[in-house]
């Protein structure tokens, strides 16, 4: 059995393959839904967000729940903070007495510590209530549309195609 390829030919097709790649990869997807990864990082579709940018887009569908969700988690995130602020405080000038040469304030970093976890605690509801309205959110968009995006993306030397189904 004797094939004689046209090298011509195929140099074409992956030509043609290259430059539908090349144009997939300037209409990347961009996803409707949020995300939120561990460690508190926020995510539409692959671009990283604050929080202070996710709140128009959470209580854009005027929902008394999401919005109830997404205040919640800002109290608690104020909270978090302030108590993580004051443990700071006590446990950083309890070393810094140490270091200076002074004697260690036990109690002083011991209440930093328990004050630092009570931060903790609040920070964890906080992550709590804004995982809550995202799901919300997320719910609400998935049964908008139905679409096919054709995906790119490229990552180190690596070069991944695919299609995505949003349903």
């Amino acid at each position: 059995m004797n094939i004689k390829y046209k090298p011509m030919k195929i140099f074409k097709y992956v030509l043609v393959f290259l430059v539908i790649m090349s144009s997939v990869s300037a209409f990347a997807q961009q996803s409707d839904t949020l995300s939120f990864w561990k460690g508190g990082m926020l995510y539409q579709g692959k671009r990283y967000m604050k929080p202070a940018q996710i709140a128009p887009i959470l209580l854009k569908n005027e929902d008394t729940e999401m919005s109830a969700l997404f205040r919640k988690y800002k109290s608690n995130r104020g909270s978090a903070n302030v108590f993580g602020f004051l443990g700071g405080v006590g446990m950083g000038y309890s070393l810094g007495s140490l270091i200076g040469g002074s004697k260690f304030p036990t109690g002083m970093f011991a209440a930093g510590v328990g004050v630092t976890a009570i931060g903790l605690i609040f920070n964890g509801k906080a992550n709590k209530s804004l995982k809550r309205a995202i799901r919300l959110y997320n719910g609400k968009q998935a049964g908008k549309e139905i679409s096919l995006s054709p995906l790119f993306y490229q990552e180190y030397w690596l070069a991944q195609v695919g299609l995505a189904i949003k349903l």
